[in-house]
């Protein structure tokens, strides 16, 4: 039972890394000329990606309705991304 319970407790904390890191790693590569990285801050427990623009104008056209718009791709590609991942945990465990 414990065993159980464990393991259900470390899927869905994996899951939830694959999640957020995916859906980090979706803003990097979409804005990878400007991308300077993936942080993670364990003191909030939240991560980041840092974006550094070259110029005012780059940072003036990347407006509210681009960053909603990249936001809801970010977190599509992460649920699928942590679907993917768990569909493949028990696939392994099935054989």
């Amino acid at each position: 039972m414990k065993i159980s319970l464990l393991l259900i407790l470390f899927v869905i904390i994996t899951m939830l890394f694959v999640d957020v890191f995916s859906h980090e790693l979706y803003h990097y590569y979409s804005n990878k000329e400007n991308s300077e990285g993936i942080y993670f801050d364990n003191n909030e427990l939240t991560a980041y990606t840092l974006i550094e623009f070259q110029n005012y104008k780059e940072r003036l056209s990347y407006n509210d309705e681009i960053k909603n718009k990249e936001e809801f791709n970010a977190n599509v590609f992460g649920k699928i991304s942590s679907l993917i991942y768990l569909t493949m945990i028990f696939i392994i465990l099935k054989k």
